[in-house]
């Protein structure tokens, strides 16, 4: 299963980078599809 990272809690990380957020978004559309198909059966 693929982790869609973002903010870290820690006092010492920074803002994720864009490219963190962009990766998690173009995984976006494919977990709400499996939800989608999941929720159709």
């Amino acid at each position: 299963m693929y982790k869609i990272q973002g903010y870290q809690n820690r006092t010492r990380a920074g803002p994720p980078s864009h490219q963190i957020m962009w990766r998690g978004l173009e995984r976006l559309p494919l977990a709400t599809m499996g939800y989608d198909v999941r929720d159709a059966e």
